[in-house]
């Protein structure tokens, strides 16, 4: 309800900015109207004043429809609040309107969803591009983990991984947390196939203590996992803990005799 009041009173506030200016600039106030508008909210959303940028880019809309950019501001502040519908439909506009950001916007949405078909699809596209965001390349490694097509969504993870540059230390030791992963994947911490690749993709990269972090979040979802056990035993003898990775690998053994 109060979602829905807040809405309205943008939209209010849009269309009062739209009605004053069209009484001072004439009775189409154009492309160089909707630019107007879409700058000041720009301003207004940096400055942390988010309805006041809505009514903006909303404003920018009414007076120039095919203004994608306006479109695309207002798909990012409905996904920064959860509204991922919302944020969806803004951001289909957006594309149609030549935004260049629109596709992996209706990717993340898409993910969020759980619409992983459509998702894989926009967020492809979007990673097509070097310079995509961290956040498409985790998602398109997760859709890939989900799907079981493995080395995809570990080679994303990779990517993600070099991309983000979550690690720094002395001498590149790669000592990066298996928190700060996770923290990159979100939601995605209470999926098993999506632990799997993401600790693959750390153990086979070098980064041991997040791969370990990362290992110890499966098993804590599946405790019988022999072979997340036995990656774990190996993850902490790669760190230097010989002894408590040689017990861990030799429980894993165990596990999977008594299995056997």
């Amino acid at each position: 309800m109060k979602s829905y009041a807040r809405r309205l009173l943008v939209q209010a506030i849009a269309l009062c900015l739209t009605v004053s200016s069209v009484v001072a600039g004439g009775t189409n106030p154009g492309r160089d109207k909707a630019a107007q508008l879409y700058q000041e909210g720009l301003s207004l959303r940096r400055a942390g004043a988010v309805v006041e940028a809505t009514a903006r880019f909303n404003a920018a809309i009414m007076a120039d429809s095919t203004y994608g950019a306006a479109w695309s501001e207002l798909a990012d502040i409905y996904f920064a609040e959860g509204d991922y519908t919302l944020s969806l439909y803004h951001s289909l506009i957006a594309r149609n309107h030549g935004s260049i950001k629109a596709t992996a916007q209706a990717g993340l949405s898409y993910y969020r969803l759980q619409q992983f078909d459509n998702a894989l699809e926009m967020l492809s596209l979007a990673a097509a591009d070097s310079m995509a965001s961290a956040s498409v390349i985790f998602s398109l490694a997760g859709v890939y983990a989900r799907q079981e097509n493995y080395r995809e969504s570990i080679h994303y993870y990779e990517r993600g991984m070099a991309q983000n540059a979550v690690v720094a230390g002395p001498g590149n030791a790669k000592n990066v947390s298996g928190s700060r992963l996770l923290a990159q994947i979100g939601n995605d911490t209470t999926n098993a196939k999506v632990l799997y690749c993401l600790a693959q993709a750390a153990q086979r990269n070098g980064y041991h203590q997040a791969a370990a972090g990362i290992w110890q979040s499966l098993l804590r979802l599946q405790p019988a996992n022999g072979f997340a056990m036995f990656m774990l035993g190996k993850a902490y003898m790669d760190m230097g803990e010989v002894a408590l990775g040689e017990q861990l690998c030799n429980q894993a053994t165990a596990m999977k005799n008594q299995n056997n």
